[in-house]
């Protein structure tokens, strides 16, 4: 874990430098400077929960952060592609569906909360919530994907994420009621290892598939439009 982070915070370095020298867009540059923050705060949060023996709030921040910083180099991966660069003319009204994007995304990320929250305490309630916004965020899928469909269906560019975002936010569900049963159904001396990869990490994992698919959609519809 420790041997990734570096990796990653050396990686970042280097996404944030590189701009510097070749980047025009000013605002860019501090996106890309922005994502080496996070990064280094990470590092800093991750430090401070072994030193302090993994307490609640810092571990939770720290859990947090790592979806913040996923969210920001998706962005600049964007920011830095040709769509972004030179985007195709598009003139139907994107407004419905930038709206949908955006109350999904927050969705996704205040599940996210709920479930490191979950994770690092013992505060089993807070399943009742975390489960009510993943039906909520499955619900709002739905309705990007039929919104989709009935207005831009010929339009792949639309239709494949929002299929993508349905898809697994359905899969996402399933992974949760898999920890669900894992972690308070199943007694300690019982759980499978396996179960724990499978039902508890894939979840957490997929959580962020969902959150960075949902900020790439909503950034090329706010592109085109």
């Amino acid at each position: 874990h420790r041997m990734m982070a570096a990796l990653t915070g050396f990686l970042t370095l280097i996404l944030a430098l590189w701009p510097l020298w070749i980047e025009k867009r000013q605002w860019l540059r501090w996106v890309a400077i922005g994502a080496l923050g996070a990064v280094v705060a990470q590092g800093i949060l991750g430090g401070l929960t072994v030193l302090t023996l993994l307490p609640a709030p810092i571990s939770i921040v720290h859990a947090c952060l790592a979806q913040t910083f996923l969210a920001l180099v998706v962005a600049i991966s964007f920011f830095t592609s040709r769509e972004w660069l030179a985007p195709e003319p598009f003139s139907s009204d994107l407004a419905r569906l930038k709206s949908l994007l955006s109350i999904m995304i927050a969705g996704i990320f205040l599940e996210l909360i709920l479930g490191a929250t979950i994770r690092h305490t013992d505060q089993d309630l807070v399943i009742v919530p975390h489960i009510v916004t993943a039906f909520l965020v499955l619900m709002l899928s739905v309705l990007v994907l039929g919104h989709v469909f009935k207005n831009y269906e010929g339009q792949r560019r639309f239709v494949t994420p929002a299929l993508f975002l349905a898809a697994f936010s359905l899969l996402q569900i399933s992974l949760g009621m898999g920890a669900f049963v894992y972690r308070l159904m199943l007694r300690e001396a019982v759980q499978p290892p396996l179960g724990k990869i499978l039902f508890v990490t894939g979840h957490q994992t997929l959580g962020a598939v969902l959150l960075s698919a949902a900020v790439f959609f909503a950034l090329r519809v706010f592109r085109l439009d």
